[in-house]
């Protein structure tokens, strides 16, 4: 009798002429199963080849791929920012809270007072920021 090979699945989808569509495994392996049918099933990643469970998202997809493998242009805009700015981004804004929380202490009421000190706070972190650019 012959042993089964027990392996995650590496799907494709495939559309009949009759409009029914199925992932079947493009490994040496004949399962296969209704597009609707396959959210929750571990499969390999067809870009990183690693596990990962079919979400509702990944299962329009004629060849799934996971999370991690999603090209989104609002992710590669943030990584962009972050290795461009790490500075003014991380430091400047604890700066500024830094300092609001130190001067709400005083508890002043001015609205125009409050103006004046976070402008002030903005000017003193951007002229260091540049002077340590020099």
């Amino acid at each position: 009798m012959a042993t089964k090979k027990k392996h995650h699945h590496k799907l494709k989808r495939h559309t009949y002429r009759n409009g029914e569509q199925v992932y079947f495994c493009v490994l040496d392996c004949t399962f296969r199963v209704k597009c609707e049918l396959a959210e929750g099933l571990i499969v390999i990643c067809h870009r990183c080849d690693k596990p990962f469970a079919m979400t509702q998202s990944s299962c329009e997809l004629a060849k799934p791929h996971c999370n991690n493998c999603t090209r989104s242009k609002k992710r590669e805009a943030d990584e962009i920012l972050a290795a461009l700015e790490p500075e003014l981004v991380g430091v400047g804004v604890r700066e500024i809270k830094n300092e609001i929380r130190m001067d709400d202490r005083k508890e002043s009421s001015s609205l125009e007072d409050l103006r004046k000190r976070l402008s002030g706070s903005v000017k003193e972190i951007l002229d260091s920021n540049s002077d340590d650019m020099l």
